[in-house]
């Protein structure tokens, strides 16, 4: 189980905690043994800058969308730990085994979204880790890719649904 991301929700955002074993139990190289000096990565800011410490940064990339998380390297689905009816669950990942592509875990928000509303947020995610990943083959590092909404905007897209009426 090592392979799928678990998801914590921690002050109503999604994060993805993956162990630092392999499958077969081994552990990962270490980080000097996979990248060399100069090599262009693209990474993900996790955690800012603080106290004269870098910012935390990861290659597992990770997207947020209202009802969804997509994993664009892997190939794995979840249910977020927040949604406890096993019916919900089952439900929830069935829907999400039937989409194509990367990997994907179903948020809080998810319970009860129909499947035409799942659909909808993966094509989003889907179509902006395409972007990023065209910009990320003409830019020359260091260079900003993607920012995620600001809070505000964030809020607005997590509770605004089909069905709100200005």
């Amino acid at each position: 189980e090592d392979a799928l991301p678990q998801v914590v929700e921690e002050d109503g955002e999604d994060t993805a905690v993956v162990s630092s074993r392999q499958s077969n139990g081994a552990e990962k190289p270490r980080i000097d043994e996979l990248v060399k000096e100069g090599q262009e990565l693209v990474v993900q800011v996790t955690k800012d800058p603080i106290s004269g410490k870098g910012p935390r940064v990861t290659a597992g990339l990770s997207l947020a969308g209202r009802t969804l998380v997509y994993l664009p390297t892997v190939r794995e689905v979840g249910v977020s730990r927040r949604i406890t009816d096993d019916a919900e669950r089952e439900r929830l990942r069935q829907l999400l085994e039937e989409l194509p592509g990367g990997g994907l875990i179903a948020r809080t928000a998810a319970h009860g979204a129909g499947a035409a509303e799942l659909a909808a947020d993966h094509r989003y995610l889907a179509d902006l880790a395409a972007r990023i990943s065209r910009q990320a083959e003409q830019a020359t590092a260091p260079a900003l890719l993607y920012r995620e909404l600001d809070l505000a905007l964030r809020v607005a897209r997590d509770l605004a649904t089909t069905d709100f009426a200005a």
